[in-house]
């Protein structure tokens, strides 16, 4: 037989070993694809939501302890005074503050500072990068994939320079070989957005362990100023209605009452624990690590329960503030 003939009857041959390795390698990776998506997309949706619910929980903590100052100024004009190092020609600042007596070491201002920036900065690329892993799921071609994880890569690292750990250069994710599965039913873009996911995942996944304590301390902290100033709200209402029962006054008492059993049940310091472990169940799951699709699936699905309560809290609350403003 001719080397031409031969290679003639090894086409077909050779050409349906590739057609059926590469139908198989679509299946892996289709079937990995379904599985993916919508993890992904509950934990983008859930960053979102904590991401809102944190900032309006700090505007409520602001509202509420400016409440308290004020009243305090009311009650109490001759102790707010500007601060001595502001309010001048050179200054940067021009602040008020108000002192619980004359000689109060530790005046406080009279409009308070946001009680956890640091957080909300933290979460805040906390929420970037897990949008960044809905656009790789979303990207359509290996170029918006390599585009999604260059910015996926940037938010971890401003998120390693947030909690103090070594910001290091996260190395870019491999690509497969095998130029005959670029064409084939979009194959090569799935497996790219898989290892993309997979390399993400597992570089963030200790970033977000290490930021729980971070995070969990300064809530703690800025919950005692938000409980403290709502408790001396509730107190406040109570006396009014005891000197004067009226209607109003304990439509006061309640209102206030209400506000502060919410912020109490609401416990924002845990919601980013639960979402430590759920990334860390992700990236498992992603990872064939001895973790189920369905395990990682119900654990984000809880976070974002979680934080959408969080977010209506806090939203409920600033609005009835603003109503009671009027």
């Amino acid at each position: 037989m001719s080397n031409r003939n031969r290679a003639t009857s090894i086409l077909p041959h050779r050409l349906g070993s590739i057609v059926a390795a590469l139908a198989f390698t679509f299946s892996l990776v289709a079937c990995s694809v379904t599985e993916y998506e919508l993890p992904i997309k509950t934990l983008s949706e859930a960053t979102t939501s904590a991401n809102s619910g944190l900032i309006g929980y700090s505007d409520l903590a602001v509202n509420e302890v400016r409440k308290v100052r004020r009243e305090e100024a009311a009650a109490n004009p001759v102790g707010v005074r500007i601060d001595q190092s502001n309010c001048l020609g050179d200054s940067e600042r021009c602040q008020i503050v108000i002192l619980r007596n004359r000689d109060d070491p530790n005046p406080r201002l009279l409009e308070p500072e946001p009680p956890i920036p640091d957080i909300l900065r933290l979460m805040s690329e906390i929420r970037k990068y897990a949008n960044g892993l809905q656009a790789i799921v979303t990207a359509d071609t290996k170029a918006r994939v390599e585009k999604s994880v260059d910015s996926v890569n940037g938010n971890l690292i401003n998120l390693a320079s947030l909690i103090g750990a070594d910001a290091k250069a996260f190395g870019s994710f491999a690509t497969p070989a095998g130029e005959a599965v670029k064409w084939i039913f979009g194959a090569y873009i799935d497996s790219v957005k898989l290892n993309a996911l997979r390399t993400a995942t597992r570089n963030a996944d200790p970033l977000i362990t290490e930021a729980v304590d971070v995070f969990e301390d300064a809530m703690l902290a800025a919950n005692q100023i938000t409980r403290d100033s709502l408790a001396e709200v509730v107190s406040r209402r109570h006396d009014a209605y005891r000197e004067s029962p009226t209607d109003a006054n304990l439509t006061n008492l309640v209102n206030a009452a209400q506000s502060y059993e919410a912020v109490l049940t609401a416990k924002p310091e845990q919601i980013f624990q639960k979402l430590a472990q759920a990334h860390s169940d992700l990236t498992k799951a992603l990872n064939n690590d001895e973790v189920s699709w369905d395990r990682a699936f119900a654990s984000l699905e809880s976070v974002k329960s979680d934080a959408k309560k969080l977010e209506g809290i806090v939203s409920a609350l600033l609005a009835a503030a603003r109503t009671e403003e009027r």
